[in-house]
C-alpha cells in the first residue's frame, strides 16, 4: 500500500495528528495507547517508504550521470540527451515522493515516550479520564523561537547570533484511583548558536552549534484522609550529571501539594530524555507520603 493510501485508511483523528503534528483531549488510558502505538506502528512504515525512496533517488542520480556519459560516448549526444531528460523525470518524481513521505513523518522516540508514560498509569487513573497534551512539530520549530540576541563578537568568531526556543511538547493530568491529582510537564529549551568566522585564508565558515535543556516537572496533590505527609519546604538536590532535582513540599489541611522538577542537560536538538526518568520523579513525588489506611493505588 502506498504511502498516501495507507494514510488515508486511518481513523480522522489520526490523520489530523500527522499534519498538525499535536492533540489535545481527556481519554481513556487504552484510547491513548491505542492512538499512540497505531502513529508507532504507522510511522515506522512510513520511515521505511521514505529510506527506500531516498536510496533509489540517490541510485537514479548516480547511476543516471554514469549511464548518459557512456551513451553519449559510444552512441551519440541526441540518445545521451534524451535519456538524460527522460532519467531528470524520474529524478523529480522520486524527490516529490521523498519530500512527500517527509512532510508526514513522526518523531517515533517521542510517540514512544508518551505511550510509556500512559502504560504505566493505565491501572491508577479514575474514570474521569487521562488528559494529554502532545506537541511534535519540534524543539526548534519557528512557533516555539522566544528570542533572537544581537550579533556579537566571541573568540575567533566575529559574528555570533544566539536563537532561544521553548517548546512544552508533552504534558498531562489525571485523577488517580486514590483520589490524588496528578499532572506533569516535559519542557524543552534550546539554544542554536550560529557563529561565522574568517580563517587564515580568507575563507569564511559558519557552524551552528546546538544546546538542549530538558525540564521534567511532576505534581503530586494528595488527599490527607489517604496521605500523611510531614516534610515541607523547598530543597535542591544536584545529580552529579549537570542536572538537579528541584523539591517543594507544602501540606495543607485537605491535600499535600509535592512538586518535584528535574532539570538535564544535552548537545544537540534530537537528544530525548529518558521516560523513566519522568517515571522516577513519580514514584518520588508519591514517595513523600505515608498511606494513612491500606488502599489500592
Amino acid at each position: 500500500m502506498k504511502l498516501r493510501e495507507s494514510h488515508s485508511s486511518l481513523p480522522p483523528e489520526q490523520q489530523q495528528f500527522i499534519r498538525d503534528k499535536q492533540v489535545e483531549s481527556t481519554w481513556t488510558p487504552s484510547q491513548w495507547l491505542g492512538f499512540l502505538s497505531s502513529l508507532a506502528d504507522w510511522d515506522a512504515r512510513s520511515d521505511a517508504t521514505r529510506g527506500k525512496t531516498g536510496r533509489l533517488l540517490w541510485m537514479t542520480i548516480l547511476f543516471g550521470i554514469l549511464i548518459v556519459v557512456a551513451v553519449s560516448i559510444l552512441l551519440s549526444p541526441i540518445d545521451g540527451a534524451v535519456l538524460a531528460l527522460i532519467l531528470l523525470v524520474a529524478v523529480i518524481v522520486l524527490a516529490r515522493a521523498w519530500r512527500s513521505a517527509r512532510k508526514l513523518d513522526l518523531p517515533g522516540e517521542q510517540l514512544r515516550f508518551a505511550a510509556t508514560i500512559v502504560n504505566v498509569l493505565a491501572e491508577d487513573v479514575a474514570s474521569e479520564g487521562l488528559y494529554v497534551r502532545l506537541d511534535l512539530r519540534g524543539a526548534t520549530d519557528k512557533s516555539k523561537k522566544t528570542q533572537v540576541t544581537p550579533e556579537y563578537r566571541r573568540g575567533v568568531y566575529h559574528k555570533c547570533v544566539d536563537t532561544f526556543y521553548v517548546d512544552p511538547w508533552f504534558s498531562g493530568s489525571a485523577v488517580l484511583v486514590d483520589e490524588a491529582d496528578l499532572y506533569w510537564h516535559v519542557v524543552d529549551r534550546t539554544r542554536s548558536s550560529k557563529r561565522t568566522k574568517r580563517n587564515p585564508r580568507g575563507k569564511i565558515k559558519t557552524k551552528t552549534k546546538v544546546k538542549k535543556t530538558t525540564f521534567l516537572q511532576v505534581g503530586l496533590q494528595l488527599p490527607r484522609k489517604n496521605y500523611a505527609v510531614h516534610q515541607q519546604g523547598e530543597a535542591v538536590t544536584p545529580d552529579g550529571a549537570g542536572g538537579a532535582t528541584k523539591v517543594k513540599v507544602k501540606p495543607a489541611d485537605s491535600r499535600a501539594t509535592i512538586k518535584l522538577t528535574r532539570t538535564m542537560k544535552s548537545a544537540g536538538a534530537k537528544g530525548l530524555a529518558d521516560p523513566q526518568e519522568l517515571i522516577a520523579l513519580m514514584a518520588d513525588a508519591y514517595g513523600r507520603g505515608d498511606p494513612a489506611r491500606r488502599k489500592k493505588i
